[in-house]
């Protein structure tokens, strides 16, 4: 999935329709360490993650796998947005092709839980130092289940009834991207409830048509793939990752969209940490998606 591509900041300004919408940085799960050694958040995950490839302004040097510089976009001039994000299909990409650096970015939509045990809708947007946990996690289950055919095991982090997740960030200067995750899965089940889920439609909800569409897409996808969660209606309500995390094209060959938030704060990545530190794809020739940070 891919990022959506954002209009001038004078045309914001003068719509009404970009001002009521919320910034992207205030819908963010924030597991920056740039001001404190260490952050700590828990989350209940909903729906699925989508995955899609964030572009920074940085190209290979010739001969050298891992060393870059930085190269503008040809479209710098024209926006503050920092990153791009790519199409689906890489060989169709301009960004790709024109040899920038891309990494790996996943993103979910979540609740994040207060001091005062209160939920928050929020996106959790990382890259597989984070999200490669939760794979790992659901691929325990599964065995576990394998096991155990009759157990009541959750193999679904964003489903009706499943654990919370903690994730620590460290400041370590050792890791790539000077950044130590840590990701763990609570042994007890936490509901959806009705409470949570009207939240998210209230920030969102697809018109019946398009709830149908999603709906019978999914559906086709479960008879593909045994491991698919149940559907779930809820799936879809909050915010539009497809929307969000849309293909940026270049300058002047954007389509007509209707933004689903703000981007007053442009200047920074859609993650809320450094491009460095997410796990950095090959840009160039036919190489693979490359992740290095497992």
């Amino acid at each position: 999935m891919k990022r959506v591509t954002y209009r001038s900041i004078s045309e914001r300004k003068n719509n009404s329709e970009y001002s009521e919408l919320p910034k992207l940085k205030d819908i963010l799960v924030d597991l920056s360490v740039k001001n404190t050694p260490k952050v700590e958040r828990k989350l209940r995950l909903v729906g699925e993650p989508i995955e899609f490839v964030e572009y920074n302004d940085k190209k290979r040097l010739p001969g050298e796998k891992y060393k870059t510089e930085k190269v503008a976009f040809p479209d710098a001039d024209k926006t503050k947005m920092i990153t791009r994000i790519g199409m689906d299909d890489k060989s169709s990409c301009p960004w790709y092709k024109a040899g920038y650096v891309g990494s790996r970015k996943f993103a979910v939509k979540c609740f994040e839980q207060q001091a005062d045990k209160s939920w928050v809708p929020k996106i959790l947007c990382k890259g597989p130092s984070v999200f490669d946990e939760f794979g790992k996690w659901t691929e325990t289950q599964f065995l576990n289940l394998e096991d155990d055919p009759d157990a009541d095991i959750c193999t679904f982090l964003g489903g009706d009834s499943a654990p919370m997740v903690r994730i620590v960030a460290v400041k370590d200067d050792s890791k790539l991207g000077g950044v130590d995750y840590n990701v763990f899965a609570g042994s007890v089940n936490v509901k959806l409830t009705e409470e949570m889920i009207e939240s998210l439609r209230k920030i969102n909800e697809p018109s019946a048509d398009e709830l149908n569409r999603l709906r019978s897409e999914y559906l086709g996808e479960m008879k593909k793939d045994p491991t698919i969660p149940e559907w779930r209606d809820y799936f879809e309500y909050g915010f539009d990752l497809r929307r969000i995390f849309k293909y940026t094209p270049p300058i002047g060959e954007e389509s007509s969209y209707k933004p689903s938030v703000s981007s007053k704060d442009t200047e920074t990545s859609l993650d809320d940490s450094s491009p460095d530190e997410q796990s950095e794809t090959e840009a160039s020739g036919s190489n693979e998606l490359a992740d290095l940070n497992w």
